[in-house]
């Protein structure tokens, strides 16, 4: 019997994995393609335009105030309909718009189409973390979190060179600007997951017939249990009533707020990158800032995938926050004193870098001993309140960029929040050890209810 449940815990959890990562990393690939691409189209789409470098911001921005009108009640609706009907219907709409936008003719258009796409894509990374909650533990979740955020950067890393060769081999085609093809192709590849995603996505551990009956038996014990070791409730049903008190919950506007500047930070650069890299080094073509710009999302995936499993097999999250956050500062004063292509490439992935060991870190930190509806709201509630650090930071940069000529001032406010999560995160992570230690049934403990 022992070799039994030993035989089962190394390949009920391996083979969970292998079902639901491939499929929700390459849908969270597709969502960074189509939210990120804008950052290369500008190389061509602000002078088509008539776009000043405040207005790219605000419209780069954009995205982030309908997806924090939407998300909330998004991830509620997944919980009643369910993730595979859900998750394709989100990328479907963001699909249609990101079409859409190839087909922009003025600011104004620009601005609402940004718009609706946050409003479109609302909901799919936290209903990705959500959907995780129904198949792993606990301790599985910093690389379950971790892993759907790289894949994001896989989009990124995959999307930066494929956006540089759009924008040069389709400029021209049939009278369209290479920006407006780059719109077109990547918003046709969201509708393409879509169908995958509903012919290949189980809702949840009873539905998957890729799981033997005792298997199944064993992975819906396992979960269970670990739900009441973590202080969660027995059932599934929850009062989703209770659940949205979680909005007024001081510990949770508290990671909202650390959320939303990991955010300010980590889309400030992500939408001016290609920009930033043009201004110091006028000479390069799209396609070599394509090249160039696959190396920050490739350090933030090493550290994404590789620091939060070691986060998880440690069990430990406060330096591994702390010391990736740090990196990221680092990699800013770099940038700050970069004159040169190499130190400014060099800068911005060790910003990057930085960044992809702390959010993961940060998202296991607040995940502990939360049920079904109460994961549906609080995760999407932190989620969407940080990423309008997404709006701020993009547009921070645009109007130092116009006021001052450069991006030194934005990076300035980047290295300044910085430093401040980095100490006023130390008494949460501090409180959270000590209630592990007294036993507290794993509830975070660092900050009053």
């Amino acid at each position: 019997m022992a070799a039994e449940t030993v035989s089962m815990e190394k390949r009920v959890p391996n083979k969970v994995l292998w079902h639901i990562l491939p499929l929700t990393i390459l849908g969270m690939a597709v969502a960074y393609v189509d939210r990120t691409n804008i950052s290369f189209a500008a190389l061509q789409m602000n002078k088509d335009l008539g776009l000043s470098a405040a207005a790219y911001g605000l419209g780069a921005g954009l995205f982030f105030i309908g997806y924090f009108i939407f998300e909330v009640p998004s991830n509620m609706i997944m919980v009643k309909v369910g993730a595979r009907v859900w998750l394709a219907r989100i990328m479907i709409t963001w699909g249609i718009v990101t079409i859409a936008t190839g087909f922009v003719h003025n600011a104004a258009t620009f601005y609402v189409l940004r718009f609706l796409l946050g409003a479109a894509e609302a909901g799919f990374f936290p209903g990705c973390l959500l959907y995780a909650t129904y198949w792993t533990t606990q301790r599985e979740r910093a690389f379950m979190s971790g892993s759907f955020l790289a894949g994001g950067q896989v989009g990124s890393l995959i999307g930066a060179p494929l956006a540089g060769w759009i924008l040069s081999a389709t400029h021209g085609a049939i009278g369209l600007p290479g920006w407006r093809w780059l719109f077109i192709i990547e918003g046709a590849m969201a509708v393409v997951m879509a169908i995958i995603f509903m012919s290949a996505l189980d809702n949840r551990p009873e539905e998957a017939k890729w799981l033997e009956p005792e298997e199944k038996t064993w992975l819906l014990e396992r979960l269970k249990a670990d739900r009441e070791a973590a202080g969660g409730p027995r059932q599934e049903h929850e009062n989703l009533a209770s659940a949205l008190r979680l909005l007024w919950n001081p510990r949770f506007l508290f990671y909202s707020f650390v959320y939303f500047v990991c955010m300010l930070v980590s889309w400030g650069l992500v939408f001016w990158t290609p920009l930033v890299f043009k201004g110091v080094a006028q000479y390069l073509t799209t396609v070599q800032i394509g090249w160039l710009g696959a190396l920050p999302p490739l350090a933030l995936i090493t550290t994404m995938t590789l620091w939060s499993r070691h986060s998880d097999l440690t069990n430990e999250r406060h330096w591994h926050f702390t010391i990736g956050a740090s990196v990221c500062a680092i990699g800013i004063i770099m940038l700050i004193n970069a004159h040169t292509l190499a130190m400014t490439v060099g800068g911005m992935s060790l910003a990057f870098l930085g960044m992809g060991g702390t959010t993961p870190i940060l998202w296991a930190h607040f995940n502990k001993g939360l049920g079904t509806a109460e994961s549906a709201v609080g995760l999407a509630m932190i989620n969407s309140i940080g990423n309008l650090g997404g709006f701020v930071g993009p547009y921070l940069m645009g109007a130092f960029k116009d006021a001052t000529g450069g991006y030194v001032g934005g990076m300035w406010v980047f290295l300044v929040l910085l430093v401040l999560i980095i100490f006023i995160m130390q008494p949460s992570f501090m409180g959270a050890a000590r209630a592990s230690r007294v036993g507290s049934g794993g509830k975070s403990g660092d900050l009053p209810n």
